[in-house]
């Protein structure tokens, strides 16, 4: 199954964008979660009352079944069966606190682990989800109640998974920007590469922190996957191993964080952690106390 492009990403914010100036836009042909991810953040950003999809009856369905409105405070246009999904998707979430982080990363393990039939390991993907929630929950700008969002679906007949993380927050910029550090080197580079680097952090010598990005990185870079992390008019791809980096057409109003990985490949943290440096004063045992 055909990975996420650029191109595709960048013509659906073009989209949002003339959405929000004129109030209607195209739909996708094949909607994956991060669509309906982001339409709901700028639906819920920009305080609509009413979401209204011109799509088939069967693509409205679907979104009402993942619960894109539900998950904004919207009345859904249809009303749908609850029925059990079989792991291919999880709805949309809101991440509001922070047991909501633990239970999200919990409820995607679960679904994740039924893939084949669980022969493969994925403690990776518990590690990196509990991570990234965390920094989206805290750069939200929850305090407007407009809370990160999350999402995903699988297709194993054509093994492959995709997760979204989005929030309208203060953005990658603008948290690095609290870094003094890093200020030389934002001024000439892009920013959502940078945070992809190893140890890279809005907040220096505070444990963990700027490791989450890094993993994703690595993790997908190791299954052969596919991550875009977006923000402001800044994109960063690792796609296959193959790297771009650009400025957009259009802006994001914070973070938008797209994986995807091959669901016949494991997802395995220690592959991660052989690649890293070892800090001055660890021992290799102490990367599993690192998230």
């Amino acid at each position: 199954m055909q990975k996420t492009s650029l191109n595709d990403f960048e013509s659906w914010l073009g989209s949002l964008a003339g959405a929000a100036e004129k109030g209607k836009g195209p739909a996708p042909n094949f909607w994956k979660p991060y669509h309906s991810l982001m339409l709901a953040a700028q639906a819920s950003c920009l305080g609509w009352n009413n979401l209204t999809i011109n799509a088939p009856q069967a693509v409205v369905s679907y979104l009402a079944r993942v619960k894109l409105w539900e998950a904004i405070g919207l009345t859904p246009p249809v009303n749908v069966n609850c029925h059990a999904t079989a792991g291919r998707f999880v709805e949309v979430r809101p991440v509001v606190d922070e047991r909501s982080v633990a239970s999200i990363t919990q409820e995607y393990v679960q679904v994740f682990q039924r893939l084949r039939n669980g022969s493969l390991a994925i403690d990776g993907l518990e590690i990196l989800l509990s991570e990234l929630l965390g920094n989206s929950y805290h750069h939200s700008g929850r305090s407007h109640k407009h809370y990160a969002l999350t999402g995903a679906q699988t297709w194993p007949n054509g093994n492959l998974a995709q997760l979204a993380i989005i929030d309208t927050g203060m953005g990658i910029r603008g948290s690095l920007a609290h870094n003094p550090m890093l200020n030389h080197r934002l001024s000439s580079e892009n920013a959502c590469a940078l945070a992809c680097e190893y140890s890279v952090t809005s907040k220096p010598g505070n444990g963990h922190s700027g490791y989450g990005l890094t993993f994703a990185r690595d993790l997908i870079e190791i299954n052969n996957g596919n991550l875009i992390v977006a923000s402001g008019d800044e994109v960063f791809q690792l796609c296959e191993r193959n790297v771009q980096q650009k400025k957009m057409n259009f802006t994001w109003g914070g973070t938008i964080i797209i994986l995807e990985w091959n669901t016949d490949k494991p997802l395995i943290a220690r592959d991660v952690y052989n690649r890293w440096p070892m800090p001055p004063g660890m021992c290799e045992d102490d990367f599993d106390d690192l998230f």
